[in-house]
């Protein structure tokens, strides 16, 4: 079906659908040039060779004709024996630990795990990265557990673009939902959000230690995105910094009978809270985790890029597993059932994104479960 672009006059009102960003917005150049370059970028990573060094380690070989039959033998793979967490939260898995049965190869073969870890520098899980631009329209921070929301912040403060200085933002959004607190985590975070009860408190602890801020409004969002728990409460908190930078903290809404709001929920409550201010910007920076890093950057791709034609960049530090927090510029091995977990839900998203960019549908773009 051939597809036209639409001119809309300026005394005319935007069709509501074009207003909010929905996904059905009517194709424009923009968005047909991002789709194209996604496209291009996706089949580069389906062919990162590291995959195939990873399926041979399991005595099997993945398709090279064909992107689609390659994507499919790798999910495949990917579901049979990455898939350690059954379910569970990433804080409720012993990643040390491996029972017996638990994985068709040896894990603690120290071969094995060379391998494994240098598939996962190859895929950008492993090592630090950092920014491209000294500017960029707005910086994105997800949510998390423990210490991630405060030290994606602070490491993206922290950075200096090429020229050397630090990285200029318009806007911060700070990705949030009603997930509580645990007692274990909060045992963790006492020392920077002692009265936190739920993930938002969070990131809003992060914003008043980190950022010199004043509370402009609190104010409650009809646009979500997807279906949810009724009894959580979609807002966002509007802040002022000193040098004038918007800061937002979005408070996602749990999806009814979840216990949290993922990712790519949260991608979606930002995108639909949003409006068109989203779609106005070029270049938007999410600061991140570097074991994370490439799952949330294509579910960034597929979610916010995709619909909006903006340009997504992701950086993340490296996470220390020397029991105690913090972040490095040094590669810091994760124990290997928690590396192939992370290349497990790298392998999710890059289906997701394929089906997106092909078939552009509500159905393909809402799929938001990790």
């Amino acid at each position: 079906m051939r597809m036209h672009l639409h001119r809309v006059r300026k005394n005319r009102k935007l069709p509501k659908i074009l207003e909010t960003w929905r996904l059905e917005v009517p194709p424009t150049a923009r968005f047909i040039k991002r789709r194209r370059l996604l496209r291009k970028e996706l089949k580069h990573r389906i062919y990162n060779p590291g995959f195939d060094h990873l399926a041979a380690l399991y005595g099997a070989k993945l398709p090279h004709a064909g992107v689609a039959r390659r994507m499919k033998a790798l999910q495949k793979l990917a579901a049979a024996n990455w898939d350690f967490r059954k379910g569970k939260m990433r804080y409720d898995v012993d990643f040390d630990s491996l029972q017996p049965g638990e994985s068709a190869i040896d894990l603690t073969d120290a071969r094995i795990q060379k391998a494994i870890e240098t598939a996962a520098v190859g895929f950008g899980l492993a090592l630090p990265s950092h920014p491209s631009r000294d500017t960029y329209d707005g910086l994105i921070v997800p949510g998390g557990a423990s210490w991630s929301p405060y030290l994606r912040l602070k490491y993206a403060l922290e950075q200096r673009g090429p020229s050397g200085q630090p990285i200029r933002f318009d806007w911060i959004a700070m990705l949030g939902c009603d997930r509580i607190v645990s007692k274990a985590e909060h045992e963790t975070i006492k020392e920077y959000a002692p009265k936190a009860k739920t993930e938002f408190d969070l990131m809003v602890a992060v914003a008043e230690d980190l950022l010199d801020v004043t509370l402009v409004r609190d104010a409650k969002m009809r646009r979500v995105g997807y279906a949810y728990d009724r009894e959580t409460e979609p807002h966002v908190r509007y802040y002022k910094a000193a040098d004038d930078t918007l800061v937002l903290i979005f408070n996602a809404p749990i999806p009814a009978g979840e216990t949290k709001a993922n990712t790519g929920h949260t991608y979606d409550f930002l995108r639909a809270a949003s409006g068109p201010r989203l779609g106005r910007g070029r270049h938007v920076l999410i600061s991140s985790t570097a074991h994370v890093r490439a799952f949330q950057h294509v579910d960034a791709e597929r979610l916010l890029s995709l619909p909006t034609g903006i340009s997504i960049e992701t950086i993340g530090y490296s996470k220390k597993h020397d029991g105690g927090e913090g972040y490095d510029t040094q590669l810091h091995a994760l124990p290997p059932k928690e590396l192939l977990q992370e290349i497990k839900s790298y392998v999710d998203t890059l289906a997701k994104l394929q089906r997106a960019t092909i078939f552009g549908s509500k159905k393909a773009l809402a799929q938001t479960k990790e």
